[in-house]
């Protein structure tokens, strides 16, 4: 992977770039910002969590190396991109609605228990080291999400403020911004399973 290593910086350019560029919202201001990377983080990791459970049931069917390398990858690049979703909400839940973690919230609530349910399902079938667990954590999670993704309503936090809005510019400048996160997320995902099979490589040959 050391000769892809320029992808996350170019995408890093091109989000500032995208900041810079797009223009602030009408009430919101720049604080559109990190509600932008907030609601791309998330997005990020359901898109994550979803690929997840697909090749957890892939791997069912096809036993080799480097699809279990990408089960181990994508859940914790998956539950790294929610977690890191939910901390960036806290800046624009506090000025927006006067608290950094709006408990009264129902989606503030789902995000936090597919963090939990993911640390406990992920580290549990990682720290009992069978495989055929750690793919099934992944489908559960991938099923888990979506369901309560379409399940849990709202009363303050919008459903889909950018996909609803009328500016032409505000809604392409989310589409990079969510392409940017996701490219960089699989990005990380690959490399760690460049690095899981070279060290699966490395002990072998030791072990020889």
């Amino acid at each position: 992977m050391s000769k892809h290593r320029w992808i996350p910086w170019v995408i890093a350019v091109i989000l500032v770039v995208t900041f810079g560029f797009m223009p602030p919202e009408r009430h919101l201001g720049r604080l559109l910002i990190p509600i932008y990377i907030h609601g791309a983080l998330i997005r990020t990791g359901i898109l994550l969590f979803i690929l997840g459970a697909a090749i957890g049931i892939w791997v069912l069917f096809q036993d080799r190396p480097v699809l279990w390398a990408w089960v181990d990858a994508l859940q914790w690049t998956a539950l790294a991109a929610w977690v890191l979703g939910f901390v960036v909400s806290f800046y624009p839940s506090y000025v927006t609605w006067g608290m950094p973690i709006a408990w009264d919230e129902p989606r503030t609530r789902m995000v936090v228990q597919i963090v939990v349910v993911a640390i406990i399902v992920f580290g549990v079938s990682q720290w009992l080291g069978e495989r055929w667990l750690k793919a099934g954590a992944s489908v559960v999670m991938g099923v888990l999400t979506l369901l309560l993704v379409w399940r849990t309503g709202v009363i303050r936090h919008p459903i889909d403020p950018i996909g609803s809005s009328p500016s032409t510019a505000m809604r392409l400048a989310y589409l990079v911004v969510l392409l940017g996160f996701l490219v960089w997320a699989l990005w990380t995902a690959d490399y760690l399973v460049s690095r899981s099979l070279y060290r699966s490589e490395e002990s072998g040959s030791l072990n020889s």
